[in-house]
């Protein structure tokens, strides 16, 4: 074991020293400007393991947006930068008390000026901000095409090997001889984009999962009409008078810090730490399934108030579905099912079989230094939800409808921040959720977070703190140190301490949590960046040897290594390099380590990325996630067990100014098993994904 574990450290130093060093011999100049890709800002909220992954697309969504068009630093369209993690709360507040003494930004490099920014996080948003304020609106007396924007989105995506699921043949498992999934083994994708006047937009979505069938029967209109899985739209409305806000067809919605009601970004983790306090509803972009209500909702605003409402009337997928034996309607069900797959004739059955009402709104008051907001939530099935007869159930929702109503609020001072949101649900179960930003001294931000979700606390669109999944029966206590050092050094330092009184779904006995997170990252100005990281992790596990018939809980620990490394090695071409090692106590170490080139040839309007990664990982507790650079609006984190090689290709041609095309190439082989795990195993080691995307734009 020692000289396996040398021979994987000397394979780290040599590829961080390759990465950092060599490739300054051929560095001849420095660049005022890098390009800027999602990726750098992705591996900041995927360092976690699955639990947020689920709601990342529609924040990729927002990412992509900004990089084709920029935020404005300076007006209220800032608070996205919070609300998304990009800054935390104690920087916007900074910045906000910078353009209160000295005015707006003539230029956003002048946010190296403003007290509590790093460098590390100036050099993430620059590309996504722009200092120039929105033009004023005219009064357009014709009208014209021309106003009109337009993008078509087409993708597929396609394996060249057919997993267990697709053949025909009678087994065990499958008696009638029939294939598993009733549908094509690829997946489609459309998307079409109109605004008119930074005043109207309109958008249309389509999509089907590889398997499912390409149209289904989906009611509409009181008629039975056939559509892709996925047949959504919304038309958005903006600026009218006092109304700044309708949306009528699909949309998110994100209140207060996500305990009552959470949209997607509220939920996930990242390096600066909570989501900012949100007061948005907007048109769901993604084609993902789940997480979107539908309906209308309206946004209004007057003086220091602003009200939000919607109300949502849509059909979704229920699990364990009894229905009643002479109306053929449902009757009870166990759970709300969000993996949105229709691929086989149980998931067919279960798809869009309980109908939701949900009526919602959000009164808030704002002024210099109070951000405050009363928020109410109802919902209503026309089922009962019968919780499951096993233990980690006794306290979840049933009945046919829940009522959650708490308040939220945001206080800024100039030495400190203080944020907070509570929630009541009907049952009278509680969730509470408070935290403190200081800076003590220059150059050092502290964080303290306190959650409580009571045991009994039920609501099925809040978001949980250390899973998103859980937002009940859970205590705890975060506190994180970020610490500004000369020379472009910053140092972090998190802990995390929770408790759970009552059983879960994997353990059937209270358990707690400890955590330990340390992180230093160097920057040069030559785009170079050196970062690492180490995550312990104690935790209480069921032991499966001695639990046969009674739970014996144990403690078990976790170490995690990263180190990675960042370089502009010439023009238009960067390298990045990541070394990461998982020790869990008992199991074999873990280790990953890739390479990622990015190549964009000035003489070639086009871009190109290779990643070579090699894994050893034998124990799927050991299981480590990176994130994959995909096409525009897509997002992979692909799960690295067992041993072998990944590896990706993709190109991005841009031949005239309208069209865009990529083209994604990716490969997996494995040396100890085969690909994938129950019907969607593949006979053999190997799987090659092909993924083509088309953009056609048509510009006002």
């Amino acid at each position: 074991m020692r000289n396996y574990i040398r021979k994987k450290a000397e394979t780290v130093v040599l590829i961080t020293f390759l990465t950092l060093l060599l490739p300054g011999f051929v560095i001849s100049q420095e660049r005022p400007e890098q390009s800027t890709t999602y990726e750098d800002y992705a591996d900041d909220i995927t360092d976690t393991d699955d639990d947020f992954l689920a709601t990342i697309e529609e924040w990729r969504d927002m990412i992509d947006q900004w990089l084709e068009k920029p935020l404005c630093i300076n007006n209220e369209e800032a608070d996205w930068l919070m609300e998304y993690k990009i800054i935390n709360l104690y920087q916007l507040n900074k910045l906000k008390e910078y353009r209160l003494m000295y005015g707006n930004l003539l230029s956003v490099y002048e946010l190296t000026f403003i007290d509590g920014w790093d460098f590390q996080t100036i050099r993430k948003v620059i590309p996504i901000v722009s200092a120039d304020l929105p033009k004023n609106s005219r009064t357009f007396k014709k009208f014209t095409f021309r106003s009109f924007r337009q993008s078509l989105i087409l993708k597929t995506t396609f394996n060249t090997q057919k997993s267990k699921g697709y053949k025909q043949g009678i087994t065990d498992e499958n008696i009638s001889g029939d294939p598993i999934y009733t549908g094509p083994p690829y997946r489609f994708a459309l998307r079409y984009d109109l605004e008119y006047r930074n005043k109207l937009a309109l958008g249309i979505r389509m999509e089907k999962d590889p398997g499912e069938p390409f149209l289904i029967s989906s009611a509409s209109f009181l008629k039975d009409i056939k559509t892709t899985d996925l047949f959504s739209g919304y038309l958005h409305i903006k600026q009218l008078g006092p109304i700044q806000s309708i949306i009528l067809g699909n949309y998110r919605v994100s209140f207060g810090y996500g305990v009552n009601l959470t949209g997607g970004q509220s939920g996930i983790k990242g390096r600066n730490g909570m989501a900012g306090m949100a007061h948005r509803i907007r048109p769901q972009t993604s084609v993902s399934e789940t997480g979107f209500f539908r309906g209308a909702a309206i946004s209004a605003g007057l003086g220091r108030f602003s009200i939000s409402g919607f109300g949502s009337l849509q059909k979704i997928d229920g699990t364990s579905i009894v229905n009643d034996s002479l109306s053929g309607k449902p009757i009870t069900f166990s759970s709300i099912d969000k993996s949105g797959l229709h691929r086989t004739i149980n998931e067919l059955a279960n798809r869009k079989t309980i109908t939701e009402k949900v009526i919602g709104g959000y009164l808030v008051f704002r002024n210099n230094w109070l951000k405050t907001g009363l928020i109410a939530l109802y919902n209503q099935f026309d089922a009962i939800a019968a919780k499951s007869t096993r233990p980690y159930a006794r306290f979840s929702l049933d009945g046919r409808e829940n009522l959650v109503a708490g308040f939220s609020a945001t206080i800024w001072l100039p030495k400190f921040q203080f944020f907070t949101e509570a929630s009541v649900s009907r049952n009278k179960g509680m969730a509470v959720l408070s935290g403190l930003q200081l800076m003590p001294v220059p150059g050092m931000l502290v964080n303290i977070i306190h959650r409580y979700f009571a045991v009994d606390y039920q609501n099925w669109y809040g978001a949980g703190f250390i899973s998103s999944g859980r937002n009940a029966d859970e205590n705890g206590l975060q506190v994180s140190i970020r610490v500004e050092m000369p020379k472009k050094w910053l140092l972090e330092f998190m802990t995390d301490i929770s408790r759970s009184q009552w059983a879960s779904y994997d353990l059937t006995a209270p358990s707690s949590q400890r955590e330990v997170k340390v992180l230093a990252e160097k920057a040069w100005p030559q785009s170079r960046s050196l970062l690492f990281s180490f995550r312990y992790i104690k935790e209480t596990v069921n032991n499966p040897v001695s639990s046969i018939w009674i739970c014996h809980p144990e403690n078990t620990s976790s170490f995690r290594f990263r180190l990675e490394g960042h370089i502009e090695a010439m023009t238009n071409v960067r390298l990045k390099s990541r070394a990461e090692c998982n020790l869990v106590e008992g199991l074999h170490p873990g280790w990953l380590i890739f390479q990622d080139i990015e190549f964009a040839p000035e003489w070639l309007n086009a871009k190109f990325w290779l990643r070579a990664c090699f894994f050893d990982i034998m124990d799927y507790e050991s299981r480590i996630y990176a994130y994959e650079n995909d096409v525009l609006n897509d997002f992979t984190s692909f799960m690295h067990y067992g041993k072998g090689v990944r590896g990706i290709m993709m190109v991005r041609l841009c031949p005239v100014d309208w069209l865009d095309f990529w083209l994604r190439l990716s490969t997996i082989y494995y040396t100890n098993k085969h690909v994938g795990s129950g019907w969607d195993e593949v006979k053999g080691s190997r799987q090659n994904e092909i993924e083509i995307q088309i953009r056609v734009k048509v510009p006002g």
